[in-house]
């Protein structure tokens, strides 16, 4: 799948925003402060199962927080995606729509899929729930699951029911996670600060390797034992963080008695446990890191380096990606952005990997090069 159109409602600094047709390459481009930078994060934070933070939501001119805050994604269907057809607008549209939303009852999940005429059929699980509705419909139920549901699908040929297309279908966040985890794009999200040393392009590139192999386990079945051992490590982790927190706000409160609350936001990942130590090259007069060449040689190796990180494998994937880039010509020179542009351009164009990537730049080497229909311009509007 890949993204199709973007719908916000008072995330962060929008109260309204709606962008459709997306390319398979996206550059957002205006000045300072006028919400490029949000709308990677609005992507980020729909391809998450990050939950809502005040830091997410709209306020208004009295600094007052909105009631109700969302982000909305529409994907176009791809001939490998497997999913569902229930999950899809419409029997032919195929496009999936699917929400999350933060109300003062919390966050909540949703999709818009195809449904019933009689809208308690949406959720036709649960033995005793499927024999009443078929009861409901002077239907004798069936004992097993598999034939009720057969029964349900005689009552859809007979036009006793209908199907019904974008019903709005509540789902837990498990659900919403096993969405993210099998169906829906995963997400690479790369920031300026990736693309300052060539020690932070590889480390970022290896912990990018990291993270498809984990993609990989999440999907396979064979290895899915593999990844619930990796589940009961890092709720190992988070329990040991969660008392050390604690000790730290027991023992700052000792030194301030009026502070009344410590946060840290803490992440458990592996793919960050990989590490990478300085990049060092030889050119026969013996090894070398890259600042310690000349100008010329460093340029040199440095376009390679941004070669290689943009780079994927010619392999079929069964799965897309979307990479976010905030800003990434700000570490880079002249040269290195047409070079960075160039590459990420061919990764959008291989129709092997399903790449699909959003820049938010400044940079006119790379609006010059983007084509009319990949640019999408962010202005501040007059009230600010």
């Amino acid at each position: 799948m890949y993204l199709k159109k973007l719908v916000l409602k008072n995330f962060r600094c929008y109260d309204k925003f709606e962008i459709e047709n997306l390319d398979k390459l996206t550059v957002f481009i205006g000045e300072n402060d006028a919400g490029k930078t949000v709308l990677l994060k609005a992507i980020e934070w729909l391809l998450s199962d990050k939950l809502c933070q005040e830091e997410d939501c709209f306020k208004d001119k009295d600094n007052k927080i909105s009631d109700e805050v969302f982000v909305e994604g529409h994907f176009q269907k791809e001939a490998f995606d497997v999913l569902d057809k229930k999950y899809f607008t419409s029997k032919e549209s195929g496009i999936f729509r699917v929400r999350k939303t933060y109300t003062a009852e919390g966050n909540k999940f949703c999709y818009f899929g195809r449904g019933y005429s009689d809208p308690e059929f949406n959720n036709f699980k649960g033995a005793a729930k499927q024999k009443a509705l078929l009861k409901k419909y002077e239907i004798n139920p069936a004992n097993t699951e598999a034939l009720r549901k057969q029964q349900l699908k005689g009552l859809v040929e007979k036009n006793i029911l209908q199907h019904t297309d974008s019903d709005k279908r509540e789902i837990t966040l498990a659900e919403y996670r096993e969405l993210l985890n099998i169906h829906l794009p995963h997400i690479r999200p790369f920031s300026a600060s990736n693309y300052k040393t060539a020690d932070s392009i590889v480390q970022n590139k290896l912990r990018d390797v990291a993270r498809s192999v984990l993609d990989e386990t999440t999907a396979s079945k064979k290895l899915k034992k593999h990844l619930e051992s990796l589940k009961v490590i890092k709720k190992a982790i988070e329990d040991k963080l969660e008392k050390e927190l604690a000790e730290i706000e027991k023992t700052l409160k000792e030194h301030h008695k009026e502070l009344k609350k410590v946060k840290v936001d803490t992440k458990v990942t592996f793919e960050d446990a990989v590490g990478a130590s300085s990049l060092k090259l030889n050119l026969g007069d013996g090894e070398r890191l890259l600042e310690q060449f000349g100008d010329g040689t460093k340029r040199r190796l440095w376009m390679g380096l941004l070669e290689w990180d943009t780079e994927a494998k010619n392999e079929k994937s069964s799965r897309s990606v979307i990479r976010l880039y905030d800003e990434p010509d700000v570490n880079l020179h002249y040269r290195a952005q047409k070079q960075f542009f160039e590459n990420i351009e061919k990764l959008t164009e291989n129709s092997n990997i399903h790449t699909q990537c959003f820049i938010s730049t400044h940079s006119f080497s790379m609006v010059d090069r983007a084509r009319s229909e990949s640019l999408v311009h962010i202005r501040v509007k007059d009230n600010g």
